[in-house]
């Protein structure tokens, strides 16, 4: 991350808005997002492979149009050496395709079960594979004249043939274009190939917030912190112009920089009543259950953390030792004498983020 965000005397720094946060909790998010990052390896597809299986890659990697006839032949001719048997060649040549950049450990994988068909989608070529939900699939691609890295998000088939959920998914997805914010994944472009809706949007080296919580394992107050005042920041931007971020820790991602981003058709909704609330009025409605429940699965672990109100139940109950519980507690509304407005989150988030790791 830019030495530019960094610091330990403020909230927010004077680029953006940016929390300030110290060197050592950049440090310590930086390498627990790395070690998080998904992706399935080498190892593992070899792992799930049959023989017979590698004895048919060639053939399958031709018919996949990854790489044509020639390109294959100058790969193979590269191999640092050949090994007599049938599998033990295609071993190897996964391998050299893998470590050349020629292909990615999840095209070899889905080679290698027989599945040759799909890696071509509207002129982009799919990677990998990043996760999936009820309604969509979200995959790596790659462009392939500039040969950069973009996110592919492609809608289930029930909800592409569903012409109300379209024309809503439309609107948030003009409703994310006219946003201009730098932990923001904006809108590529969006449209339909082979009967699939899909949008595309920039790619994150990282993972969800999820995925970090289970390779993570319980973090301390200051780390959990310094996520949720990145989230806070995104908050404040969208409740400013009218938007409801919604926070889940699925849709919510962590870059190998430790920075927060996030996007998707669930990033907004309308607001209350269809139209903007004035702030001078009241402030726009937040998801402070949402980031409260995220704060919980952060400190808690994977295996302990609960989402949803269930997460804002859990840790108004937890008696820890780190002081969240508590900290949340004095958020959090009680039979209505309480309001947790975004700056009184800011504010006692900040104060928890200097707190030793």
């Amino acid at each position: 991350m830019s030495s530019r965000f960094l610091g330990s005397d403020s909230s927010c720094c004077d680029i953006c808005g940016f929390p300030v946060l110290s060197r050592s909790v950049i440090r310590e998010l930086e390498c627990l997002a790395s070690g998080a990052r998904s992706g399935m390896s080498l190892g593992q597809v070899f792992r799930e492979t049959e023989r017979e299986r590698l004895e048919e890659f060639p053939a399958l990697l031709v018919k996949s149009e990854l790489l044509t006839k020639r390109d294959l032949k100058l790969a193979i001719q590269q191999l640092p050496h050949r090994p007599a048997g049938a599998s033990e060649s295609a071993t190897e040549l996964v391998k050299y395709l893998v470590d050349a950049g020629f292909l990615t450990a999840w095209q070899c994988g889905r080679l290698l079960r027989g599945m040759y068909r799909g890696f071509l989608f509207d002129g982009l070529k799919l990677v990998d594979h990043l996760g999936h939900g009820s309604k969509t699939s979200i995959y790596a691609a790659e462009q392939p004249i500039v040969r950069r890295r973009i996110s592919v998000v492609i809608f289930a088939p029930a909800i592409t043939a569903d012409r109300a959920a379209v024309s809503l998914i439309e609107k948030r997805l003009r409703i994310i274009s006219s946003l201009d914010h730098p932990a923001i994944l904006g809108i590529h472009h969006a449209g339909w190939f082979e009967g699939n809706f899909y949008y595309t949007r920039p790619y994150v080296d990282g993972c969800n917030l999820m995925q970090f919580a289970s390779a993570s394992g319980p973090l301390p107050c200051a780390l959990a912190a310094a996520i949720g005042l990145q989230i806070i920041w995104i908050a404040d931007y969208m409740s400013k112009r009218g938007h409801f971020l919604s926070v889940k820790p699925e849709s919510v991602l962590i870059d190998t920089n430790g920075r927060v981003r996030v996007g998707g058709t669930g990033l907004t909704r309308e607001s209350v009543g269809g139209h903007k609330r004035g702030f001078e009025d009241s402030p726009p409605e937040w998801d402070a259950s949402g980031l409260a429940a995220v704060l919980h699965l952060l400190v808690a672990g994977a295996e302990e953390g609960q989402a949803g109100d269930a997460g804002l139940t859990a840790i108004l109950n937890t008696r820890d030792s780190d002081g969240l519980a508590e900290l949340i507690r004095g958020l959090v509304p009680f039979e209505g004498s309480r309001t947790w407005t975004l700056d009184g989150a800011r504010r006692v988030l900040t104060e928890a983020v200097r707190r030793p790791i």
